[in-house]
């Protein structure tokens, strides 16, 4: 019996020893291969560009303004959007006719007032006398007061203060100042853009009545990096386009602003802008070469690592290779530092994705 046990006992031995030296299976699961798209590198020499791009504007613009109480009066031409006015021509004109009649009577009192102490200057004053009588003579009701007469004697001042003469003098200067305001001219060539007031309709100091721009010159204004700005001179002539009109401008740089905008990391840079087909809200832009790099491509910015690095495919994987930004334009950047004819990776790759098997679509 214990014999019997013994041969079972050897025998699940052997079994057992059997089954360990039986060599394992390894099943290898083959790893997949993900498809980029890709270029080939071919380096040349490559020009940086700044984009210029904004609207136009007027370089001069008024609002026109009342500051006086009237009725409008009709011009003989109609004040309206898009009405042209020459330099010095009238816009608005609002009835005066009350003031210059109370001009009038006020002149005429000065002018008693004056006859009445012009025995005294000539009795007491015979020096100053006839520079007193011209300017007497000189004075017509219908007109503007000419210049006092130059003071010389503290005396004769003293004299026609206590006489009230400097003040009705000044008193009525300031209703002629007054007077002048009830015509409006243009400052300069340009056109009525806004027109809210007709013939006819009572305005008040302050009311506004419309907006007039200037049609001989406009500006744009648009941002550039502080490193592009070197890269700009003062009066540097260039083209833009206007699409509403189809076709090149020139312009010219003309300023720029000092302050940096802190969200945008760039500065304001104006250019003037001329051209008959213009207008005011149109839209231009344009592109100015700046400096030239050898050796170099132009690539999506968004291709480049924090770490100046892009991802290439070689020998079947990917692979990172780190590059020199020469130059960042809008969205793209010009770089150095890949060799002609590899393979690389213009889409958006993963950290993960690093070491993986690759082809090119």
């Amino acid at each position: 019996m214990r014999k019997l046990r013994t041969s079972v006992m050897v025998a699940l031995v052997l079994v057992f020893l059997q089954c360990n030296s039986k060599e394992e299976k390894v099943t290898t699961i083959p790893q997949a291969v993900k498809e980029f798209q890709t270029q080939k590198v071919a380096s040349e020499m490559v020009r940086s560009t700044v984009n210029l791009t904004g609207r136009v504007i007027p370089t001069q613009q008024v609002n026109i303004v009342a500051e006086v109480q009237g009725v409008i009066k009709s011009t003989g031409q109609n004040f309206e959007d898009g009405e042209r006015y020459r330099k010095g021509q009238l816009i608005i004109d609002i009835d005066d006719i009350e003031l210059r009649y109370n001009l009038r009577s006020q002149r005429s009192q000065f002018v008693n007032k004056l006859v009445k102490v012009m025995s005294d200057i000539e009795l007491d004053y015979p020096d100053e006398f006839n520079n007193w009588k011209h300017f007497l003579s000189s004075i017509n009701v219908e007109k503007s007061l000419p210049s006092l007469p130059s003071q010389t004697s503290d005396q004769l001042r003293f004299f026609l203060s206590g006489r009230s003469i400097f003040d009705t003098y000044y008193n009525i200067k300031s209703q002629e100042e007054r007077l002048s305001k009830y015509r409006l001219y243009a400052p300069f060539d340009g056109v009525v853009t806004q027109a809210s007031a007709d013939v006819g309709d009572l305005v008040s100091p302050g009311a506004r009545l419309g907006e007039f721009i200037s049609t001989e010159s406009y500006e744009v204004v648009t941002a550039v990096s502080p490193s592009d700005l070197s890269a700009l001179q003062l009066g540097q002539e260039f083209q833009l386009y206007a699409s509403s009109v189809d076709k090149n401008v020139p312009a010219k740089f003309k300023q720029n602003g000092e302050n940096l905008n802190a969200t945008t990391q760039s500065i304001n840079v104006y250019l003037s802008v001329r051209d008959k087909q213009l207008k005011s809200g149109m839209y231009v832009e344009g592109a100015l070469a700046t400096s030239a790099f050898e050796k170099a491509i132009r690539v999506p910015k968004k291709l480049i690592s924090r770490d100046n690095k892009v991802y290439l495919i070689k020998e079947e994987t990917v692979v990172t290779k780190p590059v020199t930004v020469v130059a960042v334009e809008e969205n793209m950047a010009i770089i150095q530092g890949l060799d002609d004819g590899e393979v690389l990776i213009i889409e958006q790759v993963k950290p993960s994705q690093f070491g993986t098997k690759a082809k090119a679509k």
